[in-house]
């Protein structure tokens, strides 16, 4: 009798246990039993993430995961494109088959503001790790110096002697320094998006190239900008013409405002691939808040460069080749430093709109 009993009552057990396992959905090969305690809590979560994998989410979560990884590769592919990246979607830089970019396009990079003297360090910086422009701003100098050398006085009361191709060089100096500015502009451009001033930046003749084929926007920029100071300063022009001196010169600060708002066109012509048009309201939104800045550089390289003339005039006369080489040299070291402050003046008020 106590054996029968107590087999019933382990029977008893065992069907309650089998039954507290069915309820459970508890099996004893189920691996629950072997995960730790804070594995078991985390499980649903997992599962809730996953579920677009496996298709046990439900389908708001769904949903929500799915914008999650729209947002995801929308940014990552942004941040390529602001980056430069031809397989993002926009062209590679110097694709001069591209359509020119709008110059009101949303900003994708926050580049750090500068005070002038911070703007000066920065482009010395820039320029003394990227010792080729150096070379490329003495290139751009070298046809002023055969310009010179085709003008000759035989005796000093002799007319000047000006050879035909003095006019030939002197514009394609023009267009050599034209070609340098773009390529100094580029190397900001280069230099803010790597954040450092030692980091690699695309390959010289990539940056020549892609400047060059600007050079008809450039000059279309340049003849739009020279039509607007014409028209700026035609109020000076009849006061002075008229005998009224004072309000002349009181009236000049008018086209010297204008050519302040307007000095960054070229580098947006150059940076953003715009066009005339656009790079003239590019270059006037960008000194908005940046034209004091613009100005104290824009006088500073002003004040630099009638110190070197000064300097050059002592080896020789206006007319003497050697004054002009000195002159080229100084060029080459001062025409980087301020191109490079005046592309980061433009970056820093474009990219931060």
């Amino acid at each position: 009798m106590d054996g029968r009993r107590d087999d019933a009552e382990s029977g008893a057990h065992g069907e309650d246990a089998t039954s507290e396992s069915e309820e459970g959905n508890v099996t004893p090969d189920s691996d629950e039993g072997e995960r730790e305690p804070g594995e078991r809590e985390r499980r649903p979560e997992t599962d809730r993430a996953d579920g677009r994998a496996t298709g046990t989410g439900t389908a708001d979560q769904n949903a929500v995961d799915r914008d999650a990884a729209e947002r995801t590769v929308g940014d990552r592919d942004a941040e390529h494109r602001c980056a430069g990246d031809p397989d993002a979607g926009d062209p590679p830089a110097d694709d001069d088959g591209a359509a020119d970019r709008p110059a009101d396009r949303p900003p994708c990079v926050h580049v750090r503001k500068l005070d002038v003297l911070d703007t000066l360090r920065w482009s010395w910086g820039v320029a003394r790790h990227r010792r080729e422009l150096f070379g490329v701003a003495l290139a751009a100098g070298l046809p002023a110096v055969a310009a010179v050398a085709g003008v000759t006085r035989p005796s000093p009361t002799a007319d000047l002697e000006i050879a035909d191709w003095v006019l030939p060089a002197y514009l394609a100096q023009l267009l050599c320094a034209a070609v340098a500015a773009g390529v100094f502009s580029l190397t900001a451009a280069d230099a803010v998006a790597s954040e450092t001033l030692t980091a690699e930046a695309r390959p010289l003749r990539a940056r020549v190239v892609a400047a060059v084929r600007r050079l008809p926007a450039l000059v279309g920029t340049g003849i739009a900008v020279a039509l607007l100071l014409g028209l700026a300063g035609l109020p000076a022009y009849g006061a002075i013409e008229s005998g009224r001196y004072s309000l002349g010169l009181l009236a000049l600060l008018v086209p010297v405002y204008v050519l302040d708002r307007l000095l960054l066109a070229f580098q947006a012509c150059v940076v953003d691939r715009t066009g005339p048009l656009a790079s003239v309201r590019a270059g006037w939104r960008a000194t908005g808040e940046n034209a004091g800045k613009v100005f104290a550089v824009a006088v500073a390289y002003l004040l630099v460069v009638l110190g070197s003339d000064y300097v050059s005039a002592a080896f020789g006369g206006p007319y003497d080749v050697a004054p002009a080489v000195v002159g080229a040299v100084a060029g080459a070291v001062l025409f980087p430093v301020f191109g490079l402050a005046l592309a980061h003046l433009y970056l820093e008020s474009s990219r931060n709109w």
